[in-house]
């Protein structure tokens, strides 16, 4: 994972303070990327160029101990910043929002009967069926068991509908881990 693979946009007026490879805390291989900022979006650079519109993606996240901090996944992006991106919160909240350039706009959200610990690594599966308009939202223990799982349906997204586009990371807060982010086809 080479910074130089993504795209970076800071969301409105939020203050950025660190995106760098970090070998301190890894879930596989060597480095993992963190992220202190108060909004900011990456978008993977090779993604942009492979465009999927059906897929499904997974990103391996570690919240930090004492500190307020929302991780996510962003999908149907392009060059300009703008696309889908899924929040979660430790205490088991799950929204989706739209990125427009610098702004966000609130889309969905759902409450899930799970908990997410500081300092230990989970993953979050976004899964999109855009034929069907369902997007599957699951947050993940590192062992890949489900600890909550929410269903997204067109209505709150239909306008994204059709598009293809690139992936990417969302972080809000205090110093997130990020790791493996891979897209894959069920």
């Amino acid at each position: 994972m080479a910074l130089a693979d993504w795209l970076q946009y800071q969301i409105e007026e939020g203050e950025f303070r660190t995106l760098e490879l970090r070998s301190d805390k890894v879930y596989e291989g060597s480095k993992a990327l963190f992220i202190d900022a108060d909004e900011f979006l990456l978008i993977h650079k090779q993604t942009l160029i492979d465009k999927p519109k059906n897929g499904a993606l997974k990103t391996y996240f570690l919240f930090p101990k004492g500190k307020y901090s929302i991780a996510g996944a962003v999908f149907k992006a392009d060059r300009d910043g703008n696309g889908l991106v899924i929040k979660v919160f430790e205490g088991g909240r799950v929204e989706l929002w739209e990125a427009a350039g610098s702004t966000m706009n609130w889309m969905f959200d759902s409450n899930l009967d799970y908990s997410l610990s500081e300092e230990t690594w989970f993953i979050l599966e976004i899964i999109c069926d855009d034929d069907n308009g369902v997007l599957t939202v699951r947050a993940k223990d590192k062992d890949e068991n489900v600890l909550g799982e929410t269903i997204v349906s067109s209505e709150n997204w239909s306008s994204w509908r059709g598009i293809s586009g690139g992936i990417g990371l969302y972080a809000e807060g205090t110093g997130i881990y990020y790791d493996l982010t891979k897209i894959y086809y069920p």
